[in-house]
C-alpha cells in the first residue's frame, strides 16, 4: 500500500515423507528456513509456513486474505493433495499447566482465547496433530506447534 509492504505469505510445495518424520520439528519441515532441501516442485503436499502482517496494518483481514489466496493456488496445482500448516499455539504459555493436546482441546470452544489457533479454525483448518519440542525456541508457545489441514 503506497509501496510499504503491508504482508507477506510463505508456502512449499513437500513430500509426504516429509511431515511424516516423528518427531516433527520446524527446521526439519524448512530445511532450517532456506527451503533448499525440503521444497519439492512435484510434492504432493501445500504446506503453508507464514503468514505476517506489518504492526500499523494488522485488523485489516490482510493475513487472512493472503492465507485464502495461498489455500486457493495450492488446489489450482496439479498432484496437489493436501494443503496443511504448522501453526504456533502462541498463547499457550498462560495455560503452562495444561499439556499440549489439552490446551489445544480448550481451543477448540466457541470462544477460543488463541488468536493464532482460531485464526485458522474459524477459517475452516483441522487439527491434525499436537508437537511438543516443534520449535524450541518460542517461548510463547512453549516450544510447541500444531499441524493443520485445510481440506478442499
Amino acid at each position: 500500500i503506497g509501496g510499504q509492504l503491508v504482508g507477506y505469505s510463505s508456502a512449499q510445495r513437500v513430500h509426504a515423507e516429509l511431515i511424516a518424520t516423528d518427531p516433527l520439528h520446524y527446521n526439519t519441515v524448512t530445511d532450517n528456513d532456506l527451503f533448499t532441501t525440503t521444497h519439492a516442485n512435484d510434492g504432493e503436499i501445500y504446506q503453508l509456513v507464514g503468514v505476517s502482517t506489518a504492526p500499523e496494518f494488522r485488523g485489516r483481514q490482510i493475513a487472512r486474505q493472503l492465507i485464502d489466496l495461498q489455500i486457493a493456488r495450492a488446489w489450482k496445482l496439479a498432484g496437489i493433495r493436501r494443503v496443511i500448516g504448522f501453526t504456533r499455539p502462541a498463547a499457550r504459555h498462560l495455560l503452562p499447566e495444561l499439556s499440549l493436546e489439552s490446551y489445544v482441546d480448550t481451543q477448540l470452544t466457541d470462544t477460543p482465547s488463541d488468536k493464532t489457533l482460531a485464526f485458522h479454525l474459524n477459517a475452516g483448518a483441522t487439527i491434525v496433530s499436537c508437537h511438543d519440542n516443534f520449535r524450541p525456541s518460542d517461548q510463547q508457545s512453549l516450544g510447541a506447534g500444531v499441524l493443520i489441514e485445510y481440506l478442499r
